[in-house]
């Protein structure tokens, strides 16, 4: 996976009073500017300050080594004032076998008072524990374990930490006035929900709102009594088994969980929406409560532990990733219309979807970072949503995201001959597909291309016919080969003067 380059942004220097909102990315408490440091009568490795782990940002960037020598390993942080949380992201390495966090409201040296306690941590995770109010917080990360030749386990080294309280996805009311605001003003259809809004009656509001997307968004095909319920039921037993690295974890989920370094792509596949749209699956073909029920628990777990971050930071907020946001975005808008539908599935909670929906368009059209099939998948997913909720105000944005990050993914990473930048013919593909999707829906909105990118584009088909094998796979090179050429592309069509068939507007 090639590099990307990382955007980051500073929060707020001071938190005013009641300044906290449900809608807000939480603030890292942990961050020199809200007042905090860190100290440690802990010998730490080299000439290592503590206060390295102290992050200004919402993702810390610093890390700590405590010296191989036999001690109590823990830092303490002075908040600045005494603030109320409930979550704390931490990575380590070195093994330790126990974290403890404990609190002080009375001073630097205690006494304190434990509100969490992990034992084997791993290389990353995501801790929460009932609210707490405290100005003084410890983490103790034990002592270091001895063999019987008392060698040591080299110390322990702590690469991030994170501090903050959670988010609360809004209430009925709240979610509907967000939608009110994001919701075009003159569509036909739509004026009882405006109606009820400017009376300042949400709840109605709301159920207008629903009213109206279940007149056009049309479920497709009937319930089927022979549905499989085997992904539904791993998830609700809290079976995880993700890019071959399986864990149990039910609700609520720790969505950012790293066992080790090896488990980064398990994380970044259970963060693509299949846990959110199975249970929907579940529910629409049974009608079982059980299932709606799961739906809404796993459905608000995600969303109140992943709140949409404010700027964008390539794979660096560790479950907004911007690849797999998009694929994500695309479970959440292909079960729109079942959960519309669901009788057992009150207003807030579709509100709430919906909005998840806005949510999702609206972060990833500032991508401007990504490239490759990331790129492509990107734009596809974002021009989508703008096909398929012409309703947002924010249509016109999304369409000219999905025109400038097109003609960008397809000049920058489409060499000249149509070789894509990829070099595994399973990426190229994806690539290609992505690319694809977007320009047939740009076409379909009548939004003009530069004929040079269409051209471009064209090359790269003809590139794919080139190398396709005679049995119809591509071929297996690299990480990714093997399969059938797709998604729904096909390279042979019109005979043309490559044999391949043009990328014209209106193209099958």
């Amino acid at each position: 996976m090639r590099s990307l380059v990382i955007y980051l942004a500073s929060f707020l220097a001071v938190a005013l009073p009641g300044a906290e909102s449900a809608m807000c990315y939480p603030r890292n408490y942990l961050s020199a500017k809200l007042g905090a440091r860190i100290t440690t009568q802990a010998k730490l490795g080299g000439d290592a300050d503590p206060n390295a782990i102290l992050s200004d940002g919402p993702i810390s960037r610093g890390r700590v080594r405590f010296a191989d020598v036999e001690q109590e390993r823990f830092l303490t942080v002075d908040l600045g004032v005494q603030r109320e949380f409930d979550r704390v992201e931490i990575g380590t390495g070195g093994q330790p076998k126990r974290i403890t966090i404990a609190v002080s409201r009375v001073g630097h040296s205690g006494p304190y008072e434990s509100v969490c306690e992990i034992q084997d941590p791993g290389f990353f995770q995501t801790l929460r524990f009932p609210l707490a109010s405290a100005r003084y917080v410890k983490f103790d990360f034990g002592s270091p374990v001895r063999d019987a030749l008392r060698r040591a386990d080299k110390g322990c080294i702590v690469h991030s930490l994170r501090l903050y309280k959670g988010y609360e996805h809004p209430g009925l009311v709240e979610v509907t006035k967000l939608l009110h605001g994001r919701i075009q003003p003159n569509l036909a259809g739509l004026e009882n929900f405006h109606k009820a809004a400017e009376a300042g009656d949400w709840p109605k509001a709301c159920r207008e709102l629903r009213a109206y997307f279940a007149s056009v968004k049309k479920l497709q095909g009937p319930p089927s009594s022979s549905y499989d319920l085997s992904g539904a039921q791993s998830f609700l037993e809290g079976s995880l088994n993700f890019a071959g690295l399986a864990r149990t974890d039910t609700v609520p989920i720790d969505w950012a969980y790293m066992k080790t370094t090896d488990w980064y792509e398990h994380k970044n596949f259970l963060n693509r929406g299949s846990p959110l749209g199975v249970p929907v699956d579940a529910y629409y073909h049974t009608g079982d409560t059980k299932w709606s029920d799961f739906f809404r628990d796993i459905f608000y777990d995600w969303v109140d532990a992943n709140p949409k971050p404010t700027v964008m930071s390539g794979p660096d907020y560790p479950t907004w990733r911007t690849l797999d946001s998009a694929a994500r975005l695309g479970w959440i808008v292909s079960r729109f219309a079942k959960v519309t539908a669901g009788k057992d599935i009150e207003d807030e909670l579709w509100a709430n979807y919906l909005y998840s929906i806005w949510e999702h368009a609206d972060y990833l059209k500032n991508d401007d970072f990504s490239g490759g099939n990331w790129l492509a998948t990107i734009t596809a997913s974002v021009m989508h949503v703008a096909q398929e909720f012409p309703q947002f105000s924010d249509r016109g944005k999304w369409l000219a995201f999905g025109k400038t990050g097109f003609e960008r993914n397809v000049l920058r990473d489409i060499h000249p001959d149509g070789k894509e930048m990829e070099d595994a013919p399973g990426y190229i593909c994806m690539a290609f597909g992505g690319m694809f999707n977007t320009l047939k829906a740009l076409d379909a909105e009548a939004v003009a291309i530069d004929e040079t990118v269409r051209q471009r584009l064209d090359l790269a088909l003809g590139f794919i016919g080139a190398v396709i094998q005679p049995n119809g796979l591509m071929p297996a090179i690299g990480d990714w080969g093997g399969a059938p050429f797709g998604p729904g592309i096909r390279p042979a069509g019109k005979e043309t003067r490559r044999g391949y068939q043009h990328l014209s507007p209106g193209s099958p």
